[in-house]
């Protein structure tokens, strides 16, 4: 059965190159490299708006508003030409939220003694992922073999039966081309990509640059409030990240079923000594783990939008604090070698490997 599917254009708002306003700089000034300026989101408005038919409001979602605050309180708003109000501005873990007093509308005008322009009012799609086992990811340029195997995994492993896939201005191939991929996998019956064409931010290993993922934040509060507040459970992981439970039992079935509705695992690197025969190695080709168990990686989690966590930002590693619990049943496998380096050289290193019995017989399992 081929999926219900979604191709969504977001809904934004960025000030033109020529324009003077500019987000004011994050973190400490002797940080900033022209790397970071580079990569720093100084034009973004809003992302993308939405409107919340629940709560009754139109919202827009976008960056900190950092000093653009002042122009947003000036901002007169009109839905469909009919003035309207700001209900409250919301301001979240390196995202920020306007909501609108409305229940209905098609267009948003925004004027402005220095600016101005429409904006589509998108609907929700929360009805449409009701009920789901959900994956959720932002990707750009990974292969379309690695999204297949990371759908394929999670489906025939966890019971995954719908996917939100933000890409971020991928090259190597088409939206087309990662609808067919999505398309493809045997089990799901909702999907959607979200062409997220944004600035991901500097990726800098200080606290600047860490700071200013401002994308990254603003697309799982995207997620969770235009689509996935009805879900049965979300998985957050990106395609190099597949959960392993011990038991067998699915990740979504042990989120629903905790007293918190929300389980985090530990994660651990594994890698692919032998390339695979494609030239690029793949989930499958992942055999070994590290002796040490050194270097770590992060851990990711699996919550139901709907139980005792509702309301609550979702982070990409935690919900509450790095010290949330984690479920000693699952572990999370970070597949070392499906990358494609943008961040820093994936490739196999000096490390000492060993055989990870649990992980071959999975692949084997899986894949073969």
């Amino acid at each position: 059965m081929t999926p219900r599917a979604l191709d969504l254009e977001l809904s934004g708002f960025r000030f033109p190159t020529a324009s003077d306003i500019r987000r004011r700089l994050v973190g400490i000034p002797e940080h900033h490299d022209a790397k970071f300026a580079s990569q720093y989101d100084e034009t973004t408005l809003f992302y993308d708006c939405f409107l919340d038919s629940e709560a009754r409001e139109v919202l827009l979602l976008g960056p900190p508003l950092l000093n653009f605050k002042k122009y947003v309180k000036q901002i007169e708003f009109e839905i469909d030409g009919c003035p309207v109000g700001i209900k409250e501005i919301r301001k979240r873990s390196r995202c920020s939220i306007v909501a609108l007093h409305a229940e209905a509308g098609q267009v948003l005008t925004l004027k402005h003694a220095l600016f101005g322009g429409t904006l589509p009012i998108g609907r929700s799609y929360v009805s449409d992922f009701a009920g789901t086992n959900c994956l959720y990811t932002i990707s750009l340029n990974n292969r379309l073999e690695w999204i297949a195997d990371w759908l394929t995994y999670y489906v025939k492993s966890h019971g995954a039966d719908a996917v939100i896939l933000s890409d971020n201005g991928s090259t190597d191939y088409s939206i087309q081309d990662l609808q067919n991929c999505l398309a493809s996998v045997p089990g799901l019956r909702q999907t959607a990509i979200l062409r997220a064409r944004y600035p991901f931010g500097p990726t800098a290993a200080n606290k600047s640059g860490y700071a200013a993922l401002f994308l990254q934040r603003s697309l799982a509060e995207l997620g969770r409030l235009r689509f996935l507040q009805k879900a049965r459970a979300v998985v957050n992981a990106d395609i190099d990240e597949l959960f392993y439970s011990e038991s067998g039992r699915s990740v979504f079935d042990a989120a629903v079923a905790s007293e918190t509705g929300y389980l985090r695992a530990n994660a651990q690197w594994v890698y692919a000594p032998n390339a695979g025969s494609a030239g690029f190695a793949r989930h499958c080709d992942h055999t070994h783990i590290s002796a040490s168990g050194r270097p770590k990686a992060n851990r990711k989690w699996c919550v139901v939008p709907d139980g005792p966590q509702q309301g609550r930002q979702w982070l990409t590693h935690f919900l509450g604090s790095s010290d949330d619990p984690v479920d000693q049943e699952m572990t999370l496998w970070h597949f070392r070698q499906v990358s494609t380096s943008w961040k820093y050289d994936r490739g196999m290193s000096d490390i000492s490997l060993e055989p990870c019995l649990d992980l071959q017989a999975e692949m084997q399992r899986v894949f073969r």
